[in-house]
């Protein structure tokens, strides 16, 4: 179990027991009230940036360059995805816990990011060949 998920979890269980301690049921209600409205919120923001990244072509970012320049690891997918503003083109990986997708520009730049449990781990960006090169 991930960290996060087990931080989430006792969380949502120590505010309960408190919720129980200060009000029992209507502290419970207000609790269950509260973490609803989390949930509808997180909700919302995610089809806001599938709607938004439904409308650009797949795999496609304005500059390769500077996306590669802003990425961090540890970016969750969908927030690449809302920083592109596109869905990335799935490519296939080596390693089975791996997703791998691309996003590339007009000039035909690609960046490559490879996601471990949704997060994303390394990134990695190729140029096309320059022609007439001195």
């Amino acid at each position: 179990m991930a960290w996060r998920t087990l931080a989430f979890w006792l969380a949502a269980l120590t505010l309960g027991a408190l919720a129980w301690r200060r009000s029992q049921w209507p502290g419970v209600l207000a609790l269950a009230s509260a973490l609803v409205l989390w949930l509808l919120l997180n909700y919302t923001r995610m089809m806001w940036v599938l709607r938004r990244a439904a409308r650009q072509p797949m795999g496609w970012v304005p500059s390769a360059v500077m996306f590669n320049a802003r990425l961090q690891a540890g970016w969750p997918l969908w927030r690449v995805i809302a920083f592109t503003g596109s869905l990335g083109q799935a490519l296939e990986s080596a390693n089975a816990e791996e997703d791998v997708f691309c996003w590339s520009d007009d000039g035909g730049s690609a960046v490559a990011c490879h996601f471990v449990r949704g997060r994303l781990a390394h990134w990695r960006m190729t140029r096309p060949a320059q022609l007439g090169k001195a």
